[in-house]
């Protein structure tokens, strides 16, 4: 009887253990089914967004500029290539030569104004430049979905109705590889028709703040130079209008110089000389100005308004170290023969003109601009002067050829931007470009190395990620 009892009492014992391990795992399986559809919630909250930076959001896709190649309904092969600087690191691409400007002078007769706009302001300021400048103009417009198709129909009624426009201008396009416009249906302007006798179309106010969009102004500017078919480029801003005749007036002193061989005592040399050589590291300043009310006709015209206070060099009393250069009294002071450009100094970007950004003619040779950089956060063109002074290139300040921003209402701006409540929304880019600035400046420090006080004073600290 005893072993019978204690058969059955191991029997209890060992159904019990059984119930418990099958209770066990009922309860776990949830907890471990919970656990790995969690880790793969975390997985896809990682990664989806990556897949919406690199592409577009309906492909779910990397998706590089090489991707884009179309045929438009015009049978013209598109073909978008990484921006200059960033390149397939970054986040946009470049259109080049959608519409190739009638005359192309040879490399060494001309000097291109490589120029940026967005879509709704490029018809407004490329007529004004391309007849002030009177060479070539390449101009590179952002472009976001949808604005490439009224651009096109703006830009044919330039061409077949602006004769200079249609001697000058050459249009790139910039856009951003996840908001791109429809290449396939993207028309070929030269091949669009236009009636004179009517006005042009209206412009669509861009939706880019809208969407609360950077513009990419380095993007622009470096693509605008990258595109340019002569040796000798002016990187400028659409709103900036050149004085009359000025780069007929620089090739004909460059002509002069270079028969005698002298410039203020230096030698004059091929581009790459400025990047080979440091003694002959220049390029060549074209002061810039703002006015009351109307565009300077000559430099005794730009004198006599600035005597009556209807000119100042530009942003004064917004930014005054920005473009106030060496010697700005003496520019004014200075005799010149009007028609025969001079330079009127040789200077470099040092203290206390570490802020001054000038605006200038150069060739290829000169570095990018940083592409990191947007035009809403400022200071967009400090770092890439910052290294041209690290490489010791030296200023030449031309004695009668300037740029003037075109009349703005108001006139002469005179509240500082920082307090301007018209600038508040830029806020947070100034803060972003800031952060991106000071990154620029350690790497530049570490990078040339040796005394960089004389380039860079006051920059912060960089944080160590």
């Amino acid at each position: 009887m005893l072993r019978v009892h204690g058969r059955r009492l191991c029997c209890i014992r060992l159904a019990a253990a059984l119930l418990l391990v099958s209770f066990v795992q009922v309860l776990w399986s949830p907890l471990q089914l919970g656990v790995t559809q969690h880790h793969v919630l975390r997985t896809s909250i990682t990664v989806r967004p990556v897949a919406l930076t690199e592409s577009s959001a309906e492909e779910g896709a990397e998706l590089h500029c090489s991707d884009l190649n179309a045929t438009s309904v015009d049978g013209v092969r598109w073909t978008p290539v990484p921006s200059p600087q960033l390149g397939e690191a970054g986040p946009y691409c470049v259109l080049y030569d959608w519409l190739l400007a009638a005359l192309q002078p040879a490399a060494n007769q001309s000097v291109t104004l490589c120029t940026h706009a967005t879509a709704d302001g490029a018809a407004q300021h490329a007529p004004l430049l391309a007849a002030a400048w009177s060479a070539p103009v390449s101009l590179a417009v952002f472009v976001l979905p949808g604005e490439a198709g009224a651009l096109a129909g703006r830009l044919a009624y330039l061409r077949r109705c602006d004769a200079a426009f249609r001697r000058h201008v050459s249009v790139h396009l910039v856009f951003e590889r996840r908001r791109r416009p429809a290449l396939a249906r993207l028309p070929a302007v030269a091949a669009l028709g236009a009636d004179c006798g009517r006005p042009p179309p209206p412009a669509e106010p861009s939706r880019r703040r809208q969407l609360g969009l950077p513009y990419p102004v380095n993007v622009a500017r470096n693509a605008a130079r990258r595109a340019a078919r002569t040796r000798f480029v002016l990187v400028s801003d659409a709103e900036l209008v050149p004085s009359p005749s000025a780069a007929t007036m620089f090739m004909d002193m460059l002509a002069r110089q270079s028969r005698d061989q002298t410039l203020l005592g230096g030698r004059l040399r091929s581009p790459r000389a400025n990047a080979t050589n440091k003694q002959y590291r220049r390029v060549y300043v074209l002061p810039v100005f703002e006015v009351q009310n109307r565009l300077p006709t000559s430099k005794a015209d730009l004198i006599r308004m600035a005597q009556a206070k209807e000119a100042v060099w530009f942003h004064r009393y917004v930014c005054p170290h920005c473009q106030k250069f060496p010697g700005v009294n003496q520019y004014f002071s200075r005799p010149f023969t009007p028609g025969r450009l001079q330079p009127l100094s040789i200077v470099k970007r040092e203290v206390p003109y570490h802020r001054w950004e000038p605006i200038y003619i150069g060739t290829q040779a000169e570095p990018l601009y940083d592409e990191r950089l947007s035009w809403e956060g400022k200071q967009d063109k400090m770092t890439q002067m910052t290294e041209l002074c690290l490489r010791g290139y030296r200023l030449v300040i031309l004695d009668q050829v300037f740029l003037t921003h075109v009349p703005q209402p108001g006139g002469i701006r005179r509240r500082p931007g920082f307090t301007d409540p018209s600038d508040a929304w830029r806020a947070r880019f100034v803060s972003q470009n800031q952060r991106v600035y000071d990154s620029i400046i350690h790497g530049l420090k570490l990078k040339y190395g040796g005394d960089t006080k004389r380039c860079v004073v006051n920059t912060r600290k960089v944080k160590k990620a």
